[in-house]
C-alpha cells in the first residue's frame, strides 16, 4: 500500500487574520473550494473570502458575508455554507478543529458530522477551561 496526503479538514471560526493562513499559505486568494497541496496534507476546507480589511467577516457572514467589497469575487452566499462544509468534510481523511472561544456552534456542528462520517477527529482548544 503506497503513502497519499490525508485529506484535512480544518474546522474553527473563520477571522479576519485566520488562523488558516499560518498552515496554508496558498489558502490565500485559492480558488474556492479546489483542494490545496501543502505538502504533508491536502487542505479540503473550508474556503472563505480571505478579506483582511474584514468587510467579509460580519457576525453570522461565515467569511462569506456579501457587499460591495465581496460580492463582485462571486462567491457563495453563507446559506449555502451548511452543504458546502458538509461535502468539504465528506471528502475529507480526518478533521481538525481548533477551539478558540465558547461560541464556536458551528465548529461543534462540524465535529459532529465528522463523527457521525467516520472520520479521524482530533481537537485542539487555545484555552482548556473555556
Amino acid at each position: 500500500m503506497s503513502w497519499r496526503q490525508p485529506r484535512v479538514y480544518l474546522a474553527g471560526k473563520i477571522s479576519k487574520t485566520d488562523w488558516r493562513f499560518d498552515l496554508v499559505s496558498q489558502l490565500r486568494g485559492a480558488e474556492f473550494g479546489r483542494p490545496i497541496d501543502c505538502g504533508p496534507f491536502i487542505y479540503m476546507g473550508p474556503y472563505f473570502i480571505a478579506c483582511d480589511h474584514g468587510c467579509g467577516h460580519q457576525p453570522g457572514g461565515h467569511g462569506l458575508h456579501h457587499n460591495a467589497c465581496t460580492e463582485p469575487l462571486g462567491a457563495p452566499t453563507r446559506w449555502s455554507v451548511p452543504a458546502l462544509c458538509h461535502r468539504w468534510i465528506s471528502q475529507s481523511d480526518l478533521l481538525f478543529a481548533w477551539i478558540d472561544g465558547p461560541d464556536c456552534f458551528n465548529t461543534l456542528i462540524e465535529i459532529g458530522w465528522a463523527q457521525q462520517l467516520g472520520l479521524r477527529t482530533y481537537i485542539s482548544f487555545r484555552n482548556w477551561w473555556l
